[in-house]
């Protein structure tokens, strides 16, 4: 914690922000994970030392724009339902409402697994997953996602989305040395169905803000901006 502080205090001397820090944390984390030590993040001290940070050196604003989320909302909901659309615009349509309503990144799309997916008596979706061979904590709070049930949308809620993509990927997937291919939440049905790279989950995203009439500049990151932003106007903190 000391060798941290000093650091921290050392990068903002030199007119860099302390929260750049964080990858030195990272790398003790890599060599203490080595020897059965435990995860720096589980400390209440460092995690303290790191709010603190963060307080007194707020992060400013990154981007001047972004777009409306309700805009693209609008557009999905009067999709017709994953059940009936063709495999691949099924496909386009849950990734794009799963990462405008949770501010899932791309890559956190990507690694979504199939065994993690439930669907809580509150019609809520629920992800508790991470990427295969990894067990960090960190990576495990990162990949959490809760998928709200929104009355208005009627049966095609985000859960309701959720709950037919999941069942209409696991039953449409290819039977791979005597077992099918459920491992992955998101598969792409081109040259045979298999796990949907991060690049084909970007240009999915992309083709519904696109859809939607959004304007170019915007990337399939910009999703969690737009919800952020969202939150930020109704009052979250």
């Amino acid at each position: 914690l000391n060798f941290l502080t000093d650091r921290a205090m050392t990068l903002l001397g030199n007119g860099n922000r302390p929260q750049s820090v964080a990858p030195a944390r990272s790398a003790i984390n890599s060599v203490w994970r080595l020897y059965g030590l435990p995860d720096l993040g589980e400390d209440e001290l460092v995690s303290r030392t790191f709010r603190g940070i963060n307080r007194l050196f707020p992060q400013p604003r990154r981007y001047a724009t972004t777009f409306f989320a309700g805009r693209v909302l609008d557009f999905l909901k009067f999709l017709n339902s994953v059940s009936s659309l063709p495999f691949l615009e099924a496909t386009r349509k849950t990734a794009a409402l799963m990462a405008i309503v949770s501010g899932g990144r791309p890559k956190d799309l990507e690694f979504i697994q199939t065994g993690s997916c439930t669907i809580t008596s509150a019609s809520h979706a629920v992800f508790t997953c991470i990427p295969k061979n990894q067990h960090s904590s960190a990576l495990r709070r990162r990949f959490f996602m809760k998928l709200p049930h929104i009355e208005c949308w009627g049966a095609d809620s985000p859960a309701r989305v959720v709950l037919d993509y999941h069942n209409r990927a696991n039953s449409t997937a290819p039977v791979t040395n005597g077992k099918q291919n459920r491992d992955w939440f998101f598969i792409q049905s081109k040259n045979g169905f298999k796990k949907a790279h991060v690049d084909t989950i970007k240009r999915y995203l992309r083709q519904c803000l696109s859809a939607a009439g959004v304007s170019a500049e915007f990337t399939a990151h910009s999703y969690k901006h737009s919800l952020v932003s969202s939150l930020k106007l109704r009052g979250a903190s």
